[in-house]
């Protein structure tokens, strides 16, 4: 989060949380956030951060980035929608934003149960993120980098795993054909 500058407390009159894209402050509600627990006040935090990090007004990008980051710190997804729930009022614009993380989460879930190794994690979480775009109608620029990004960073973990194995492999024979030395001088 690099345009986030600072997160302060205070009592918002009509709302739970607030940004600034102009200052990089994130605002919170002093006695909402008290009744949330660490994963609802991360969640909503994020959303926030999302607004700034974008520098967005629209609430389905925002809800996209936090879902991503969400994912990203391993927290879990099912604690989503009930915070919003609680947080958010029942306008149509918010049921529709709760009604899309659901769907995030689905795809998610499916995709999670759906791979056979544990190598292509961050492929999934960027494709996750990815449903935002589709939420507002389109991948954004920003959400492209981010799958992209995801992918690459996968791919790299991918090439490291391979790389230990091929590593492993010449410690092994190493050590077998180091073994067979030894023994043919000990057995003359």
């Amino acid at each position: 989060m690099n345009r986030v500058k600072r997160i302060e407390e205070c009592y918002l009159a009509n709302g739970k949380a607030a940004y600034s894209n102009f200052s990089g402050t994130i605002l919170v509600n002093r006695n909402v956030f008290k009744q949330l627990t660490p994963n609802e006040r991360t969640f909503i935090l994020l959303h926030e951060a999302g607004h700034v990090e974008l520098m967005t007004t629209d609430e389905n990008k925002a809800d996209g980035y936090a879902f991503h980051e969400y994912v990203k710190l391993g927290l879990p997804v099912d604690e989503i929608v009930p915070v919003m729930n609680k947080v958010l009022t029942s306008k149509p614009q918010n049921l529709h934003r709760i009604e899309m993380m659901k769907k995030r989460i689905d795809l998610f879930k499916t995709k999670i149960n759906s791979i056979d190794g544990a190598g292509d994690w961050l492929t999934l979480v960027g494709q996750a993120f990815g449903i935002a775009g589709q939420a507002a109608g389109g991948t954004s620029t920003e959400e492209q980098i981010s799958i992209q990004e995801a992918k690459n960073e996968a791919i790299e973990i991918e090439r490291r795993k391979n790389t230990s194995y091929i590593l492993a492999g010449i410690a092994l024979i190493l050590i077998v054909g180091v073994s067979i030395l030894i023994f043919n001088k000990r057995a003359k």
